[in-house]
């Protein structure tokens, strides 16, 4: 059986971005025989060694490091919360300019490394059609209490090849469609995980993926395709059949648009009043789902989640997702 199951975002909102992050046995939580799943040992703390030596400390084929910089306590927060003192290293890998459209294409990036490490990394999968390089501090969902980086995790983030000014169009380029698809995730955690160990002076003893919307694609792309580089995913609210996906949104918007009083703002599709009564059904009905969920996570047989499962996968991430 896999070791490395994917946590789904509802579960994840109900136990807590950290603790997923920090409980082992809980990324693995969803098997039905717990003994011939992989117990990992636990991760060890470390201290930062080095930081603005790391631009020629440190190379790999096609790397451009920009800047590796001290950023002091305090600079960023989370809830009101200090985020503790880190080096920020800021990079590109492979820039070229394309044969195609002519654009300079890059998978730009930047990694954030605490002083006081846990001894963990955490690969921040951003979201929409990526483009732009979000702090890297692993937080997710919508206004998170804490994030990743205050935890004492190295967090990696990246645009995925390309800018926001190049979207959407970066797709008539071959190579940016394949970065952006999967190849940007091969390229980046090698590098990553390299600069963290020159910098804490050796690997890191856990490693996690995790996004939400595309970062969730991202997320169940790497179970499939790199399993082995991460010790737990996970896939928040993943977007899927992305291109069906666009359509629908097209049509929903021109529904919308239909029923608004104010042709040039959609959301006025739905008064206030509709969207109390909606909501009013959705939330408990979610509550319920959320329930059911967390019990059919902890008993459905292999057979029954493969099942459900849009894909071929194994029964381990199969359970990633409910029954039909």
């Amino acid at each position: 059986m896999s070791s490395y199951p994917i946590v789904p975002c509802w579960h994840i909102q109900r136990v807590g971005l950290a603790a997923v992050l920090a409980t082992s046995g809980l990324l693995a939580a969803c098997g039905d025989n717990k003994s011939d799943i992989t117990q990992l040992t636990a991760a060890k703390p470390g201290t930062l060694a080095t930081c603005e030596t790391l631009t020629t400390a440190y190379s790999a084929s096609g790397l451009v490091l920009t800047s590796a910089t001290r950023v002091a306590a305090g600079t960023l927060t989370v809830a009101g919360q200090p985020i503790g003192a880190h080096c920020l290293v800021v990079g590109k890998l492979n820039e070229r300019v394309s044969a195609v459209d002519g654009q300079t294409y890059a998978i730009r990036f930047e990694l954030r490394m605490p002083q006081d490490w846990n001894g963990r990394f955490l690969y921040q999968a951003n979201g929409g059609l990526d483009g732009n390089v979000n702090p890297a501090v692993g937080g997710f969902g919508g206004g998170p209490t804490d994030n990743a980086l205050r935890k004492g995790f190295a967090v990696v983030s990246s645009d995925a090849g390309h800018t926001a000014a190049q979207n959407p169009m970066f797709g008539l380029d071959p190579q940016a469609r394949l970065d952006f698809g999967y190849q940007t995730v091969a390229k980046l955690t090698p590098v990553a995980k390299g600069l963290v160990s020159t910098a804490y002076g050796r690997a890191a003893d856990r490693s996690y993926f995790a996004g939400c919307s595309n970062g969730g694609r991202h997320a169940l792309v790497a179970t499939t395709r790199y399993p082995t580089d991460y010790d737990g995913i996970l896939a928040g609210a993943p977007g899927w059949q992305l291109p069906k996906a666009a359509v629908a949104n097209m049509f929903g918007a021109q529904r919308y648009a239909s029923v608004a009083s104010d042709p040039a703002d959609i959301s006025t599709g739905f008064t206030v009043a509709e969207r109390r009564v909606v909501s009013a059904q959705v939330v408990p009905s979610a509550m319920r789902w959320t329930a059911w969920w967390t019990a059919w996570c902890w008993t459905a047989p292999p057979a029954k989640a493969n099942s459900a499962w849009p894909l071929t996968y194994p029964p381990a991430l199969a359970r990633a997702t409910a029954p039909a």
